[in-house]
């Protein structure tokens, strides 16, 4: 790990620099990190409110590129710690993974099920808002045998927040362009069919503890969250797995994300509905 106030550093600012407003900025923005902190994972990409966000740049390895880009576009960016901070009121900023998540997050079925699939060790993001109704997030990975970020490496990073935080605000000022009307549909028809997930099978109680595990949350978690005992949340989770024919709570989320993508048939209906009428069909 280098310092932030090395020499190398400062050559970095000035590519930097150089390179808001073209196409050679994200990479000028990465090469700048990895001088100071290495075995960066980096993935920038932008997120308009109410829209499907889109990526930009990553210099993820190829074996770990689908499910870190095209599976979490498909929707899983949506249950995504770091998409979630993006609107929820709070400012700008580098944020740490352990300060987003829930009690219980690292032994969640959703850590295990799909975060451990992208094989990120460690995760910090830096979050610039551009103007009211765009942000930009530019996550930091320790990915596959890497080893997570150490407290010196958090405070390196955080060192140069204001440099990564400016560049970053003012390449996006000078390349905005209107939102796209596509992106903002489907991701709009992606969000209500997380929520519409299941309303053809379950009452309202046990969808509202299935939108809970799915983001995360552990049954103690559960318990605090909805005010109820613990021996109702289970009732409910299982009453709620035996309407959906499953056992434990990573083949939930292999049905979840196979059902999300039928949204697009019919939006306005429940698609697990969708998607179980589909592979019924003979």
């Amino acid at each position: 790990m280098n310092s932030s106030n090395s020499p190398n550093w400062n050559h970095k600012i000035a590519d930097i620099i150089s390179a808001i407003g073209t196409d050679d900025f994200p990479q000028a923005l990465s090469d700048s990190l990895l001088s100071i902190v290495s075995d960066l994972s980096i993935l920038l990409f932008v997120c308009p409110k109410e829209q499907q966000p889109y990526i930009l740049f990553d210099n993820y390895p190829k074996r770990l590129h689908e499910i870190n880009t095209t599976g979490w576009l498909a929707g899983a960016y949506l249950l995504d710690p770091f998409y979630k901070k993006c609107f929820d009121g709070d400012g700008p900023g580098l944020y740490h993974l352990l300060e987003l998540v829930p009690e219980g997050f690292l032994v969640s079925k959703y850590y295990h099920f799909y975060y451990s699939r992208t094989q990120c060790r460690d995760e910090a993001c830096y979050l610039t808002h551009i103007g009211d109704d765009l942000r930009v997030s530019l996550s930091i990975a320790r990915v596959e045998n890497n080893t997570p970020f150490t407290s010196a490496e958090i405070a390196t990073l955080k060192a140069v927040e204001p440099i990564v935080l400016n560049a970053v605000q003012k390449h996006f000022k000078l390349v905005q362009t209107q939102a796209n009307q596509e992106r903002s549909q489907l991701h709009s028809q992606l969000k209500s069919g997380l929520v519409a997930f299941g309303t053809s099978l379950l009452t309202a109680r046990e969808r509202d503890i299935i939108q809970l595990i799915l983001h995360g949350h552990s049954s103690k978690s559960i318990c605090k969250d909805l005010n109820i005992s613990l021996d109702t949340v289970k009732m409910h989770r299982r009453n709620a797995y035996l309407k959906l024919k499953i056992s434990k709570q990573a083949e939930l989320f292999s049905l979840v994300f196979s059902a999300l993508p039928f949204i697009e048939v019919d939006p306005g209906k429940d698609p697990l509905a969708l998607y179980l009428a589909s592979v019924s069909e003979p």
